[in-house]
């Protein structure tokens, strides 16, 4: 039958196609030109796409049609700017690591990270922490790491705290700006001359209003620092700004509210929404994970446990990503979710099996 417009693979097909390793994520969706053709079946809910001869797939869908796709159909009307490389496995170069909720929760090892991490060690894969608790340093990481066995340097690791300074840097370098957050986040932000202060300080007029309020976790807000957000923000012209997006966290005495939380609270009390969340999965998070390991994205795996940072931070970027089961998602987050990894695994012991699959 003719198509008489751009078509493209039902996207229940590409959603189901992505998750497994076979199918490289930079292999782009396919459109087909108005001189294609296409079989299909309505009432059948099954689809079948073959990639040349690198794999050939069955999978049910949602939809009401078959899409029935010879190799040389799909070669066809690939775009001239993507090779046949594409059709082949990725080369995994370096990996991208969350730490609380699959490394490490508190101070103590997940089970099967070790066998992970070192792993990847093994192979000589380049890696990064990267962390959306914005209250430490990368030393902190370094040593908390070290005592829970990992041995990891401070140049491994980037926080969400470490994101926000470089967006303040480069945005608001000259502007004065209140933190509701800790201590760690203050000083941090504060390093590199920017003017930062913690909110306490405009309490009752001892300052005037601030350019800029960031708002990050901060296990003493309460509803006075509420009310001196509430205040702070009827100014329009202060800009709101948020450190991360984790409205929950892993704790070693189980999940507990994270900067998301804060964030949420003041958004809801004043009635604006940050003007950028910052850390995962946010584009300046992606620019420096990528630009700290220098390699192109699709040489790159993210393993984190985390749908709505981790696993959209290497699925906007173009990465392929991993989900572990040991942190604050589970099987019933991920069937409700739009978000989908290309690998589910229970835990860092079985990143082995991953890498195989890819190599």
């Amino acid at each position: 039958m003719s198509v008489p417009s751009r078509m493209s693979v039902a996207g229940n097909l590409w959603k189901k196609a992505r998750r497994l390793s076979v199918i490289p994520t930079r292999f782009p969706y396919i459109s087909f030109p108005e001189d294609s053709t296409l079989g299909y079946e309505r009432e059948i809910a099954t689809a079948h796409i073959s990639l040349s001869d690198a794999v050939s797939l069955n999978f049910p869908t949602k939809a009401t049609r078959m899409c029935q796709m010879s190799p040389e159909t799909i070669e066809q009307s690939l775009s001239s700017t993507v090779s046949r490389n594409y059709l082949v496995s990725m080369t995994v170069r370096g990996i991208i690591f969350d730490v609380d909720g699959t490394v490490v929760r508190g101070a103590e090892p997940l089970p099967g990270a070790m066998t992970g991490v070192t792993t990847v060690a093994d192979r000589g894969l380049q890696r990064l922490f990267v962390s959306n608790n914005p209250t430490k340093p990368p030393t902190a990481y370094e040593h908390r790491l070290e005592k829970a066995g990992f041995a990891v340097d401070a140049t491994e690791v980037l926080t969400a705290g470490m994101v926000t300074k470089r967006y303040l840097i480069e945005y608001h370098n000259t502007d004065t700006i209140a933190v509701v957050g800790e201590t760690g986040l203050v000083e941090l932000l504060a390093a590199d001359g920017l003017s930062v202060a913690d909110i306490q300080t405009y309490d009752g007029g001892k300052r005037t209003s601030p350019d800029v309020l960031v708002a990050s976790i901060d296990r003493s807000f309460n509803y006075d620092t509420l009310c001196l957000c509430l205040e702070i923000l009827a100014d329009d012209a202060v800009t709101f700004l948020g450190t991360d997006p984790d409205v929950v966290i892993p704790a070693a005495e189980g999940n507990v509210p994270g900067s998301g939380a804060v964030i949420d609270a003041i958004a809801n009390v004043t009635g604006r929404d940050p003007v950028a969340i910052l850390g995962k999965p946010s584009k300046i998070a992606r620019e420096m994970a990528i630009d700290r390991l220098g390699l192109p994205p699709d040489d790159i795996l993210v393993v984190g446990d985390r749908l709505d940072t981790d696993i959209a931070l290497g699925n906007e970027a173009g990465m392929q990503t991993v989900l572990v089961e040991t942190g604050v998602t589970d099987a019933a987050d991920v069937s409700n979710s739009s978000i989908d990894p290309n690998h589910i695994i229970p835990s860092l012991g079985e990143l082995e099996s991953v890498l195989e699959s890819l190599s």
